[in-house]
């Protein structure tokens, strides 16, 4: 499709896969309801957006706007934005942390008020969760990064369109599905440490 039409086809694809599901929804087993149906948090969820999306956006921007030096400035008409000289980049970033660090403060205070929670702030306090996260991130960071440099290198460098390049990332999709079939079994048998270790060790060799 990216190489003969256009990648923007490629997600109108994913809008009827969601639009079949939506109408497919009733064939799903419902999930029973809560005593207790909880309230939306809707400041809470505000928060966590305009905190996430300030940081990514301004990741994103780094590019254009340049991490610390400015390149081509965010202009607002007419008038290039550098604060104290630097891009906004890292100004939207750490606005976007300051957000989310707000965020946790808010939760913290509906759950001193009884009130219900977009996130129980609790659970990050509990040690093999923090370390399952941190090595879930760690995974993420490699399998992203994986899925950013080798279609780069492929199509840039070797010259291959976006079908030839598909083909030679295929074995390492179709193993990502099946260990995601599989791995709630394997989990089940061995620890999560093994789990993990032996996951960015697959991961690695089907980079290689």
């Amino acid at each position: 499709m990216t190489t003969n039409a256009s990648w923007r086809y490629v997600f109108a694809g994913e809008t009827v896969i969601v639009t079949v599901i939506i109408l497919l929804r009733g064939q799903i087993a419902q999930a029973p309801k809560a005593e207790h149906r909880p309230k939306l948090d809707v400041i809470g969820s505000v928060l966590s957006v305009a905190g996430l999306g300030l940081a990514v956006f301004g990741i994103l921007m780094g590019s254009k706007w340049g991490f610390v030096k400015p390149l081509g400035a965010l202009t607002i008409d007419g008038t290039k934005i550098t604060p104290l000289g630097f891009s906004v980049v890292p100004f939207m970033v750490l606005a976007g942390l300051g957000i989310l660090a707000g965020f946790v403060q808010w939760e913290d205070r509906r759950e001193r008020l009884g009130l219900d929670r977009l996130l129980d702030t609790a659970l990050l306090k509990i040690t093999q969760l923090r370390a399952g996260l941190t090595t879930l991130l760690g995974q993420q960071l490699v399998l992203m990064g994986l899925f950013f440099v080798v279609p780069v290198y492929l199509q840039v460098v070797i010259g291959l369109n976006a079908f030839e390049t598909g083909k030679r990332l295929l074995p390492l999709s179709v193993a990502m599905l099946i260990f995601a079939l599989v791995g709630p079994k394997i989990a089940g048998r061995r620890s999560p440490r093994t789990v993990a270790q032996a996951g960015l060790v697959l991961i690695s060799a089907g980079a290689v």
